[in-house]
């Protein structure tokens, strides 16, 4: 679980920013997991404007887990050319020569990494490091695991043993010391067993994934598993499409002669349709409800920007609540998500909403929790149209920029 998360000069984050996913107490208590140091909250909603920079810090995870977890970055968030980068600074004067920063604490087991980078100019690592601390051990004492600045790697005292390999190889300057360890290294271990608890849908890097790249890329990943895998996750995907439309009987998914066929069976219909002309809510489901379901039932992460944009409000909200449901998220998965959809708000509690703003061509964000004088009892979406909470669009300047080009 993602217990931190750190970041600067970042597409539109400017200044350095650190948002805590912890608060303190040992009561059970639904939306949070309970750890040795306090508990976790299980779901974390990130509300604002459009532009306002909600989707930059799902991006920043995103990120984060794509380069620790892959020695090609660039090939990994699907980039190529020889300018790319697998990041973009904030292009404001104020940021101009800075490095970039990303880092996140995460609870593995009972251990308590911070992982940091910073990155010059889109895609040179200039430091990394890498911080343990094992929570079986009252002291709750951080260890070095390694530090690394440019080319030089120091290793903790009790991680010398991997000095051997690494003073013999040269690591690239666009490749992380994490994608090494995770592969092959005992302190990357727990990483590399936590690879396939992560399921990401970022929305801007994924925009044609409802209606083209996503339906195809998962039904290519369905047809790869063993044909009892296949009858498993189609049949329970197919009754949750159902709930959208009740005339839906199966999915089929055909690959004779290389060719890609992917077809809804209908009661009464007396051809199959593409999945590519269903509704934009079936083909999302389709796509990502069956790994969001898993993620329940063995643990994980889930960053999923813009949970509104393909679904009714309240298959939204009832999705977002899976995640605070202690009688169901038995295993503690973790939703961070993105919504333009504030009648979610009264899901969460004030500390789980985060409001974000435009500052200065910065992202800033804060919790509710934070807002003097308001309460879990108050009526939320009242209180954040009314301006209250901020993250709200000057409506009244946008109607009237609208009107002059009438």
């Amino acid at each position: 679980m993602i217990t931190k998360l750190r970041v600067s000069n970042f597409y539109s984050i400017g200044k350095d920013i650190e948002l805590d996913f912890t608060k303190g107490g040992k009561s059970i208590e639904d939306g949070y997991s309970l750890y040795k140091k306090g508990k976790v909250s299980t779901v974390n909603g990130f509300y604002g404007a459009n532009a306002s920079g909600k989707s930059t810090f799902l991006r920043a995870m995103y990120v984060i887990v794509k380069i620790i977890y892959n020695k090609n970055p660039m090939q990994a968030l699907g980039l190529n050319g020889p300018d790319s980068k697998f990041i973009s600074p904030n292009l404001h004067t104020d940021y101009k020569n800075k490095p970039s920063i990303l880092g996140f604490d995460i609870l593995l087991g009972n251990k308590l990494y911070r992982y940091d980078l910073e990155i010059l100019d889109g895609c040179t690592i200039k430091k990394e490091t890498l911080f343990v601390t094992d929570l079986d051990v009252k002291s709750y004492k951080e260890k070095e695991v390694f530090s690394r600045k440019e080319q030089k790697i120091i290793f903790g005292p009790e991680f010398k043993d991997h000095d051997a390999y690494f003073s013999v190889i040269e690591l690239p300057d666009n490749q992380t010391l994490m994608s090494h360890l995770i592969e092959s290294f005992p302190a990357g271990h727990d990483f590399r067993d936590y690879k396939d608890k992560f399921f990401v849908k970022p929305d801007d890097l994924d925009v044609m994934a409802p209606r083209i790249a996503g339906v195809i890329n998962r039904a290519v990943s369905i047809d790869k598993l063993s044909d009892s895998n296949k009858k498993e996750v189609l049949k329970l995907t197919t009754a949750i499409m159902s709930q959208f439309d009740e005339t839906i009987k199966g999915v089929k998914i055909n690959t004779k002669n290389n060719n890609l066929d992917i077809s809804v069976e209908h009661e009464g219909f007396y051809d199959k349709v593409g999945m590519l002309r269903e509704s934009a809510g079936t083909r999302e489901l389709f796509t990502y409800i069956y790994n969001i379901l898993n993620v329940f039932n063995k643990g994980g992460i889930v960053i999923y920007d813009e949970t509104n944009r393909y679904f009714h409000p309240e298959i939204e909200s009832a999705l977002i609540s899976l995640f605070k449901n202690s009688e169901i998220n038995t295993s503690n998965a973790q939703l961070f998500f993105a919504s333009h959809n504030h009648d979610t708000m009264h899901i969460l509690n004030l500390d789980q909403i985060f409001i974000v703003e435009k500052e200065k061509c910065s992202s800033i964000t804060y919790k509710v929790s934070d807002i003097e004088d308001i309460k879990n009892r108050d009526n939320l979406k009242k209180k954040y149209n009314l301006g209250l909470l901020g993250g709200v669009p000057d409506v009244i300047d946008f109607k009237h920029t609208i009107k002059q080009f009438i």
